[in-house]
């Protein structure tokens, strides 16, 4: 199938912060080429069983150009990637902590919660975002990325958690989880003009003074910290797993996505220092 000039570019554009990451990473074209086959067909199984095709060696070969020999091997011997779609849940459990009035103090903060025996707080508060985990299984994963921290009372959440212990692996994933939220949310504005548009915002300047660019990335991480949290707020006014309303009957299983990032260099691309590391 060929392409026009315009898809071209767009593909360009797209591939390109990709390819970049590849290169700095010391990895070829070839493994790239290896990994896109997997994961082609790991997204075409997922479109056509939404769109209600037969999934099979035949459809996931035409779908993908993958040839049926290569579909084989990565389709039946599941060396497909996990297709990755929404937020996880205990980064939904850490939401909830932080923005549910059952589970925060009178200042708002979160409270230090019990977590020993099957009504625990903590249990309460996990049943309340999912009823398809154990508590235990949720606590020892915040354990693991250090989002908690036991004290004779009970496990209290650490504040400004933006870390793990596989810090590489959890930021590209994350990073994964903005570029699919937002191509989709282009594709909507482009498909659906007749709605409310989705946020797609852009704001860049690049003659700013460069002693002055270790505070504004201060400054930006603070405030969008802020920002992140008033989003969450307003959302947990409309969530069904924190605010019951009083329909019962009222639908819901709608899904948002709010991100935000920031990025600065110097004038020949050498990363800022922050102040710590001065």
């Amino acid at each position: 199938m060929r392409i026009t000039d315009s898809q071209r570019k767009l593909l360009e554009l797209l591939l390109t912060p990709i390819v970049r990451h590849f290169v700095r990473k010391s990895l070829t074209i070839q493994t790239l080429y290896d990994v896109c086959k997997s994961v082609f067909i790991a997204v075409a199984e997922e479109e056509l069983a939404r769109g209600g095709t037969k999934v099979n060696v035949s459809t996931l070969s035409a779908a993908t150009g993958v040839t049926r020999k290569e579909v084989k091997r990565i389709y039946r011997d599941q060396e497909l990637p996990k297709v990755r779609s929404g937020i996880s849940v205990t980064s939904r459990v850490i939401g909830q902590w932080e923005q549910s009035p059952r589970f925060s103090s009178k200042n708002k903060t979160p409270r230090t919660l019990t977590y020993k025996g099957v009504g625990s707080e903590f249990s309460e508060l996990v049943l309340s975002v999912s009823r398809t985990l154990e508590a235990s299984t949720v606590l020892k994963d915040l354990a693991r990325i250090g989002a908690v921290a036991f004290t004779p009372r009970g496990v209290r959440l650490v504040k400004d958690v933006d870390r793990s212990l596989d810090e590489e692996r959890w930021r590209i994933e994350l990073a994964a989880q903005d570029m699919d939220a937002l191509l989709k949310a282009v594709n909507d504005n482009i498909d659906n003009p007749e709605v409310t548009r989705n946020l797609h915002l852009h704001t860049e300047a690049d003659n700013l003074y460069v002693d002055a660019l270790p505070e504004a990335r201060e400054w930006l991480l603070e405030e969008g910290k802020k920002h992140h949290r008033r989003v969450r707020s307003y959302l947990s006014k409309i969530d069904a797993d924190i605010s019951t309303g009083e329909n019962p009957e009222r639908l819901a299983g709608g899904r948002l996505v709010f991100s935000s990032f920031s990025y600065t260099e110097l004038p020949k691309g050498r990363l800022i220092q922050s102040k710590k590391d001065s």
